[in-house]
Formats: C-alpha cells, structure tokens, sequence
C-alpha cells in the first residue's frame, strides 16, 4: 500500500510536470481535481495520472487551448477543495444530483452510469432482486454520489454501511467476506470484474440507483468561461468521435453512452 509521503510526492512530481509543459508565456493555469485512485476512470500508474477523466481533460485542453495542473487527491476531499476555492475546477466522475448542484456549475453530461451492486462470485445467486439485499452490509466508498445514494435509503433498505476510502478496499472487504456487497458506479465495477482472472467478485443484474451522468464541475458562478471551454470541446469530441475512442480505450466490452444520450 502506497504511504502518504509517497502520494505526496507523486502529487508534486505530476503537478511540476503538468505545469512545466502548459504554461506558455504566463496564460492562466487552471488547478484542476481528480480522484488519485478510481480506475478506469483516473488513477495513478508509475507517477502518470491515468484514466477516461484524465483523458477527456487532455483532449478539451488541447481542443480549448487552454491550461491546467492536474491535482490528484483523495475523492471525499475534492468537492470541499473545489468549493473553498483550493481548486478551479474537477473532473473527478461527479455525478450530477440537486444536492451538488446547489454548490457547483456542471457542464453537460460527457458519461453516464448508474450503481451496480458487486457481490462475491460464489454468493452471486443469492442476489436476483432489489430485496435480496435487505438486512445486508453494504461498502461504500466515503463521499461518494453511492453514499450519498445509500445513507438516503439505508433505513428503508435495513442495509448497514460500512465505509471505505477506496475502491480497493471496499472490494477487499467484499473478497473477505467482511461485507455482504459493495456499490459502485457501472463502469467502474463492470471494469473490476473484468480485470480479475478468474473474477472473484461479480457484477449482479441489480441496478440501484436511476440512470445518471457525470459532469465537469467549478464552484458555483465561478469559472464560467472554462466550463464554456469544456462544454464546446465536448460537442467537438463527440463529433469527431474522440470520445468514444477514448471510452474504449478502458472500457473494451462495457457499454456506455456519450452525452447525446445521456441526460443529467
């Protein structure tokens, strides 16, 4: 498991790096947030930031001209930072839901998803319906749209929660039997299954949650000239169909929707 000075530095190595290469000749650079550990949609490998998220910046920045330092953190600290002003804008799979909306400017949906739940494999047949899961413990990652999703509905659903600051190790309690599910966002869990050989955990067919989109976010009324940006270079990638490219890139054999058929 990475240390935290570890993180530490990898954090100041990418944002050395991302500064160095886009700041020609002093234009604005934008401090942009991600989640560090969210696979496949952005996560670190060997120093370099990686991920759908990542890549879809890359491409807006380049079609936009503009620049930013990319900030990899820990998920539950990106919507605060973003909100108090540490950073200009993030691009971190936020769903798009009221509740963030009263605090943040979203541009249009650039993916959509929904909440699967992911079960151990041998149990996989004991999880068919919405009810299967009552009286069952859920890992959830902190801060989340899932837990937002779950705490909401936790008493109806008699589901106990337990939470996780990652992905990992939510499937890891999972794995061990520590708790009955977890819930995540479809592609994310759709990429865990197929990334195990043989998978341990499994994918049910319950979706809990409406079907959803993820949206680039600023604070509220801030920023509005580069969620502009990002909302014409969106159109653009879809258009020439970089968008798709880059879903596919990750997401061989997931099915997933761009923005035209997505609504927030």
């Amino acid at each position: 498991m990475r240390t935290a000075g570890l993180k530490a530095a990898l954090t100041a190595l990418l944002l050395f790096s991302a500064a160095a290469a886009a700041v020609p000749g002093g234009e604005q650079v934008y401090r942009i947030g991600t989640d560090e550990d969210y696979p496949p949609m952005s996560f670190m490998q060997d120093g370099v930031a990686r991920g759908i998220d990542v890549e879809i910046l890359q491409r807006a920045a380049q079609l936009e001209d503009f620049a930013y330092e990319l900030v990899p953190l820990e998920f539950d600290a990106v919507i605060p930072k973003l909100v108090s002003g540490q950073l200009d804008a993030a691009m971190s799979s936020l769903n798009i839901t009221p509740k963030r909306a009263a605090i943040m400017d979203f541009s249009e949906v650039y993916m959509v998803s929904t909440l699967s739940a992911v079960v151990r494999c041998s149990q996989l047949d004991r999880f068919k319906y919405g009810a299967d899961f009552f009286g069952k413990s859920a890992a959830v990652k902190t801060g989340t749209y899932a837990s937002e999703f779950v705490e909401h509905d936790s008493r109806r659903l008699h589901v106990s929660l337990q939470y996780y600051s990652s992905t990992e190790e939510c499937a890891q309690a999972v794995a061990q039997g520590k708790a009955d599910f977890l819930i995540e966002d479809y592609p994310v869990a759709a990429a865990m299954q197929q990334s195990a050989d043989p998978p341990q955990l499994c994918l049910t067919s319950v979706h809990l949650a409406p079907i959803s989109g993820y949206g680039f976010a600023v604070a509220k009324g801030e920023n509005q000239e580069l969620l502009l940006k990002f909302n014409r270079a969106l159109h653009t990638m879809q258009q020439d169909g970089s968008l798709e490219r880059i879903f596919r890139r990750y997401l061989k054999n997931v099915p997933v929707s761009g923005p035209e058929e997505a609504q927030p």
